[in-house]
């Protein structure tokens, strides 16, 4: 497909273009997800990885001491989980 009126792309030239679908490699999701199953599935009855938005990752505690033991680890999550990849991409915890 060529490009359509107003100068906008289609979804298969952005995907193909970049290799980042909103702002996430793809490839990334996988690696998370198994990172975040060795480095905190032990904690899955309190918190679990919801998903992911931009550099954020979204977590979603059980309870509200969960969410505060969440953030007083915000600085570990990110530095454990950005280990398992070449940039660090991963800036934050949102928690929900």
């Amino acid at each position: 497909m060529g490009r359509k009126k107003g100068g906008m792309k289609s979804l298969a030239e952005i995907i193909s273009s970049r290799n980042i679908f909103f702002g996430i490699n793809p490839s990334n999701l996988p690696v998370l997800a198994a990172a975040w199953d060795r480095e905190y599935g032990g904690f899955s009855r309190y918190f679990n990885l919801e998903g992911v938005e931009k550099n954020a990752v979204i977590v979603k505690a059980r309870s509200s001491c969960a969410a505060n033991d969440v953030k007083l680890r915000e600085k570990e999550i990110i530095r454990t989980l950005n280990k398992y990849f070449k940039n660090k991409w991963i800036k934050s915890v949102k928690v929900v």
